[in-house]
């Protein structure tokens, strides 16, 4: 799948998260940074900024490392977390509502799980939510993808994470692939 296929759509979302996380004051965490296409289009003029990439990206507020790993010792203190996966993000924005402290905040996710699914894969992100190691590939999978994010969101509500507004997109340049803006409220405290 080409970078950006729909970035008029991957932009609104992310100006839909930044306003409801106080606009020029909000602070932007990159659970996977790439090379800065959605910093430069829509973050450049936040409060402050970070992003974590797997590739070594010569940026300023960019990390090197596993998003997974870094963002245990970086989940606080953001406003908005942007996990622009093309894969699965659910597992990144679940460690997300695990770790953080309380207080509100925002959630992007660019989600091309149902790409998989389609093919009859039952890929890792199935896996977890159901916690059915041994799913046959099946085509009719597809079929249950939003039953799966709602599920994601019930195990969120675990860590006393509440959505108090999500907005999806789907994407016009690649059907499969779905854009996300959630806001939430966390009023549990943070858990290892």
């Amino acid at each position: 799948m080409r970078d950006n296929s729909d970035l008029a759509a991957k932009t609104e979302i992310r100006q839909w998260a930044v306003k409801s996380a106080g606009g020029k004051k909000a602070t932007v965490l990159e659970l996977f940074g790439g090379e800065g296409h959605m910093h430069d289009t829509c973050y450049k003029g936040v409060k402050k900024h970070l992003a974590f990439d797997l590739r070594p990206i010569d940026r300023g507020t960019w990390l090197q490392g596993q998003n997974r790993v870094l963002l245990k010792d970086n989940v606080q203190g953001w406003s908005v977390y942007d996990a622009d996966a093309y894969g699965n993000p659910w597992l990144v924005l679940t460690d997300v509502c695990r770790l953080r402290g309380p207080g509100e905040f925002a959630m992007v996710a660019t989600c091309g799980v149902s790409r998989r699914l389609a093919t009859g894969d039952p890929n890792k992100f199935l896996k977890w939510v159901t916690g059915y190691n041994d799913m046959p590939r099946c085509g009719t999978i597809l079929r249950f993808y939003d039953d799966m994010v709602h599920d994601v969101f019930r195990v969120w509500k675990g860590y006393g994470v509440n959505l108090t507004k999500c907005v999806r997109a789907r994407s016009r340049g690649n059907h499969s692939v779905w854009y996300y803006a959630i806001s939430a409220v966390k009023t549990g405290k943070a858990m290892p």
